[in-house]
């Protein structure tokens, strides 16, 4: 995604931060290295710099969860007539819920994605199809039982029994 784009799905005001106030001049250390300094960023330069992307990572999980949350308890009110207890622990497990999606989310993209990329790229020039279709299946089941949710899943139907 380019960032012009990033801005104009947001809508977020942004502001430029000049790299070349960040950092210093590089001056030949002792050794004769270029190597430049440590970048020293006070604590609202740093969030500055974090705050739009963690931003739009976190309300795509509110996009994701808070119309769900809504319907499950609109449900529990009118359907089964039965009202929300513990309502403030409730809002505070559907935060937690969406903070942990945003990072799962980014550690999936960054962690995991980038093998599928370089598989998926490289596999199909080197091996025949019969060879690929084989692996593909490998991978799908190897995966499927390696889901943790799968896994958290049966723990918890064994824990509620």
């Amino acid at each position: 995604m380019r960032y012009s784009d990033y801005l104009n799905q947001v809508n977020v005001r942004h502001r430029t931060i000049n790299h070349n106030l960040l950092t210093a001049l590089a001056k030949p250390s002792a050794s004769g290295s270029l190597a430049p300094p440590k970048i020293d960023l006070s604590f609202k330069q740093a969030f500055n710099l974090l705050a739009p992307n963690c931003s739009s990572r976190i309300m795509e999980q509110v996009k994701a969860v808070v119309p769900l949350a809504a319907y499950l308890m609109i449900f529990q009110i009118l359907v089964l007539r039965h009202p929300i207890e513990s309502a403030v622990v409730l809002c505070l497990g559907l935060v937690a819920v969406i903070i942990g999606l945003a990072v799962f989310m980014e550690g999936l993209s960054n962690g995991l994605m980038p093998f599928g990329t370089i598989i998926g790229d490289n596999l199909p020039k080197k091996a025949s199809m019969a060879v690929v279709l084989i692996i593909i299946g490998i991978l799908g089941v190897g995966v499927t039982f390696a889901e943790p949710a799968i896994g958290a899943l049966q723990a918890f139907d064994r824990r509620s029994m």
